[in-house]
C-alpha cells in the first residue's frame, strides 16, 4: 500500500513521517517535520542528515538548568561550525572545577574533557584523585608523571623505601580513616611493578613486609592478598610467592589461602582432588600453582595449564565409562570458564551419541561457530532455541548462521522473519545489526544500523544509542559527514546529563570519534582546519593505544601519508622508550605492535614484540589479534587467518554476540583486500 491510512488516534502528518523514515526517505521525513513544526524531530532527523547543531542548542536530554551547560553548548557550537574559541569561552568551566565541593564540578569535569581540554581534567585528578590519576596515566604510558603523581621518583624510583614507609603506616593506622587509601596505594604499585616485570624490585619491595605485616595483622594480610590475586588489578606472581612462603607446611593456613583466591569453589576443590589421584605426592605449593594457571589467575609463562591438561586429558582416555564422563564434564566446565573454545568442543566430541544431547551448554552455538563448524552452530540453533524462536533477534542469528553454512535459501526466509518481527523497534535493529556482524554479514549489519538510527524515537535514549553503532557504520563507508554528526550528537548526550560510572578517558575517547570524522569531513575545503584537529587528537591520545585503532588507519585511507608517518613516529619513540626502559612488560609491547600494525609501519619490530609478548603470556587473544593485524599488515592474508583463529578460539564468548569486534576482524582478514 502506497498511503496505508493512519491509525486511530494518530495524526496524519505524524504517520507520513513514520513511514518515510520506515523507507528511509531521510529528506522527505525533514520536511515534514519542518512543515508540522516538530522540533524535536527536525533537529534528531538533521543529525542524520550531518547537522547537528540544532540537537546540541536543544540540549538532547540534559538537565539545562546544568550551569556548566551554557558553556559547553557555546563552545561546542563554535567548534563545529569552525569558530575560534578563545580562552575566555573556558573560564566558567575552568572557574567550577576551582570549586571545592560543588554539585556542578562532575559535569564540568565531563565538558572539559568532552571539549578536548585534557591538560586541565588531568590537572584535577592530580590535585583530588591521584589514584585515578596514576592509572590514566599508566593507561597512556606516561610513566614518569604516574610515579610522581603516586610519590616516587619518576626517573629513579626508590619502590623498597616507598613500600616501607607505606607498611609502617598501615601498621600504625590499621584502623584510621587513611587506611583504605595506603591499601589501594600500595596494591596500585604492586600492579604496576609486576605489569612492568619489575619482578626483583617488586620482591625486595613487598616480600618482607607483607610476611611481616602477615604476622602482626593476619586478617588485614589476607585481605591484602585477596587484592593481590585478582588478575587485571592485582600482582598474581608476587601473591603466589607470598602466599607459598606464609603458608609454608601449615595444612590450615593453606586452606585459608585457598578459601582467600577462590572462596568456596566447589569446581577448585574436585581439580584439587584429582590432580592428587593424577600425581600423588605432589606437593601443595605446585598444585597452588597448577590450579591458579588452569583458573585464569595471573599470566602462564611456565605453560602449566597446557601441561595439567594433556594429564587430565590421559587420565579421562584412561578411566572407565562412568568416570570417564564425569572426567570430561570436569574439562569441559573449566574449559567454559576459561572460554577456551577449542578444549570445551574437545570434550564435546569425546562423549558418545548419547550423551552429547545433555552436553551442551550456554552459547554452545557460538562455539561451534567460531570454531568455523557452521553447519553443526546451526543444528544446535534449532534445536536450542525454543525459547527464543519468537524473537526477531533469534531469526536474524540464526539467518546469518545458515549463510555462513551455504544455505542462502533458508537463509532469506529466517531475514524476512526478523524484519517482520523487529517492527521498527531501535534496540532490536541494533542487535540484529550486531548479529549480522557476528556472521560475517556486515553489508545486512550497515542498513540494520541504519533503520535503528532512522526510526528511533528521538525523545528516548534510543536515539542518542542507536548513533553510535551508526556513526561507526557511517565511518566504514567514509561518509565522514554523516558520521562527525552522529558523533558529536553522541558527544553532547554526554555533557547535557551526568552518566554514573563515567570516567573523564570515557568522555575524552568519544571526543576523539567526534573530531577525527569532523577533520576528515572538513578536509577537502578546509586542510588547515583538519590538521587542527587532527594535531589535537594526537597530542591527546599520543601514547594511547586508542589512538591506533582508527586514527593510524583513517588518515591513509585519507591520502594524509606524511601526517601518518610524523606521528607515528612521534608516537612510536615514545612507546619504544617504554618498552626499552621495562623489557619485560608484555602488555606496552602490544601497544606498540598495535600501533604499528594500524599504521603499517615498523612491522618486523612490531612481530618481534609480539613474540616476546606472547613467550610471556601466551593465550592472551588481544596479543594473538594484533598478531594477526601484523601479518595483514604483511601481506600475508593466511597468516593473519591462522592468528586471529587463535584469537577466535580463546576470546570470551559467553556475553556475546554482542560484542563483535574479533569476528568483525576474522572476516576482514579473510575477506579484504590485502594491503
Amino acid at each position: 500500500m502506497e498511503e496505508p491510512p493512519a491509525p486511530e488516534g494518530v495524526a496524519t502528518e505524524d504517520w507520513k513521517i513514520a513511514l518515510m523514515r520506515v523507507r528511509g526517505d531521510l529528506q522527505g521525513a525533514i520536511r515534514l517535520a519542518v512543515d508540522s513544526k516538530k522540533g524535536r524531530l527536525f533537529a534528531g532527523l538533521m543529525v542524520l542528515d550531518g547537522d547537528p547543531t540544532l540537537w546540541i542548542r536543544q540540549n538532547g536530554f540534559g538537565d539545562r538548568k546544568a550551569r556548566a551547560l551554557e558553556p559547553y553548548v557555546a563552545i561546542a557550537l563554535k567548534r563545529w561550525e569552525g569558530k575560534k574559541v578563545a580562552e575566555t569561552d573556558f573560564a566558567p568551566l575552568l572557574e567550577i572545577l576551582k570549586e571545592s565541593d560543588s554539585e556542578d564540578q562532575e559535569q564540568a569535569i565531563a565538558s572539559l574533557a568532552l571539549l578536548g581540554r585534557l591538560a586541565e581534567v588531568e590537572q584535577h585528578q592530580a590535585r583530588e584523585q591521584s589514584e585515578i590519576a596514576f592509572f590514566n596515566y599508566l593507561s597512556q604510558e606516561r610513566i614518569a608523571e604516574a610515579l610522581e603523581i603516586i610519590g616516587l621518583d619518576p626517573e629513579e624510583p626508590d619502590y623498597t623505601a616507598w613500600a616501607a614507609e607505606r607498611f609502617a603506616k598501615l601498621a600504625r593506622d590499621e584502623d584510621s580513616d587513611e587506611e583504605e587509601s595506603l591499601r589501594q596505594r600500595l596494591l596500585a604499585v604492586a600492579a604496576f611493578m609486576e605489569t612492568r616485570g619489575l619482578s626483583k624490585e617488586l620482591d625486595a619491595a613487598y616480600a618482607a613486609p607483607l610476611l611481616k605485616f602477615a604476622a602482626d595483622y593476619q586478617e588485614g594480610f589476607l585481605d591484602l592478598m585477596r587484592s593481590l590475586f585478582l588478575p587485571v588489578a592485582g600482582a598474581p606472581r608476587l601473591a603466589t610467592a607470598t602466599g607459598i612462603a606464609w603458608a609454608g607446611e601449615d595444612a590450615n593456613r593453606w586452606d585459608e589461602l585457598f578459601s582467600t583466591v577462590f572462596g568456596e569453589d566447589g569446581d577448585v576443590r574436585e581439580w584439587l582432588a584429582w590432580m592428587e589421584t593424577i600425581e600423588p605426592g605432589i606437593s601443595r605449593a605446585d598444585s597452588f600453582r597448577a590450579i591458579l594457571a588452569l583458573f585464569q589467575v595471573g599470566s602462564d609463562p611456565e605453560g602449566l595449564t597446557e601441561r595439567w591438561m594433556e594429564k587430565a586429558w590421559k587420565a579421562a582416555e584412561g578411566s572407565e565409562d562412568d568416570a570417564k564422563k564425569a572426567h570430561l564434564d570436569r574439562i569441559r566446565t573449566l574449559a567454559i570458564a576459561r572460554q577456551d573454545v577449542a578444549a570445551a568442543l574437545k570434550t564435546w566430541d569425546a562423549l558418545e551419541d548419547e550423551a552429547k544431547a545433555s552436553a551442551t551448554w550456554r552459547s554452545f552455538d557460538k562455539y561451534l561457530s567460531a570454531a568455523g563448524r557452521w553447519k553443526e552452530a546451526v543444528e544446535a540453533l534449532e534445536k536450542g532455541g525454543e525459547k527464543s524462536k519468537g524473537t526477531p533477534e533469534y531469526h536474524a542469528y540464526l539467518a546469518a548462521t545458515l549463510r555462513r553454512a551455504g544455505f542462502e535459501k533458508r537463509a532469506a526466509e529466517h531475514d524476512a522473519i526478523a524484519e517482520k518481527l523487529s517492527l521498527g523497534y531501535a534496540p532490536t535493529c541494533t542487535r540484529i545489526g550486531d548479529l549480522y556482524v557476528y556472521g560475517g554479514d556486515v553489508e545486512r549489519a550497515a542498513e540494520w544500523y541504519r533503520r535503528a538510527a532512522f526510526q528511533a524515537d528521538v525523545s528516548a535514549t534510543d536515539f542518542t544509542s542507536a548513533l553510535d553503532s551508526y556513526a561507526r557504520s557511517m565511518l566504514e563507508k567514509g561518509r565522514w559527514d554523516i558520521a562527525a554528526s552522529c558523533y558529536e550528537a553522541r558527544v553532547q548526550s554526554y555533557a547535557g546529563q551526568q552518566f554514573s560510572g563515567g570516567t573523564a578517558q570515557i568522555y575524552a575517547k568519544a571526543r576523539l570519534s567526534a573530531d577525527l570524522a569532523k577533520a576528515l569531513a572538513v578536509l577537502p575545503d578546509d586542510r588547515v582546519r583538519a590538521i587542527a584537529l587532527l594535531e589535537g587528537i594526537h597530542r591527546n591520545f599520543m601514547t594511547d593505544g586508542l589512538l591506533a585503532d582508527d586514527f593510524f588507519p583513517l588518515l591513509r585511507k585519507a591520502g594524509l601519508t606524511e601526517e601518518l608517518e610524523k606521528w607515528f613516529g612521534v608516537s612510536w619513540a615514545k612507546i619504544s622508550a617504554v618498552v626499552e626502559r621495562f623489557p619485560e612488560c608484555d602488555n606496552t609491547r602490544n601497544t606498540a605492535a598495535w600501533f604499528a600494525s594500524r599504521a603499517r609501519l615498523k612491522l618486523p619490530e612490531a612481530e618481534k614484540y609480539l613474540e616476546a609478548a606472547l613467550a610471556k603470556n601466551p593465550g592472551q587473544a588481544a596479543y594473538l589479534d594484533t598478531m594477526a593485524e601484523v601479518r595483514f599488515a604483511m601481506g600475508d592474508r593466511a597468516g593473519a587467518v591462522k592468528w586471529s583463529d587463535l584469537s577466535l578460539l580463546r576470546y570470551p564468548l559467553i556475553d556475546t554476540p554482542y560484542d563483535t569486534m574479533i569476528r568483525r576482524q576474522n572476516h576482514s582478514f579473510r575477506n579484504a583486500p590485502l594491503p
